[in-house]
């Protein structure tokens, strides 16, 4: 309900946007704080590797950011 499909088929703003699995993981505790998402058992960890797999971004990518997001 929150994610409706547009044009294509895509599910905007998810598919326009690439993160760390680590980004993924707080995008969807952001989702569970401050919209009420409620998660069955596993299903936190199956929607960040699915997000990550499909939306992620590449070591070689985030290298050059790697300090930033150690801090």
């Amino acid at each position: 309900m929150c994610h409706a499909a547009q044009a294509g088929g895509k599910l905007d703003p998810i598919e326009s946007e690439r993160r760390t699995p680590e980004g993924w993981e707080m995008t969807i505790d952001r989702m569970i704080r401050v919209h009420g998402v409620r998660l069955q058992p596993n299903e936190g960890y199956a929607l960040v590797k699915y997000l990550s797999d499909q939306y992620g971004l590449a070591p070689s990518e985030i290298e050059p950011y790697r300090y930033t997001l150690e801090k």
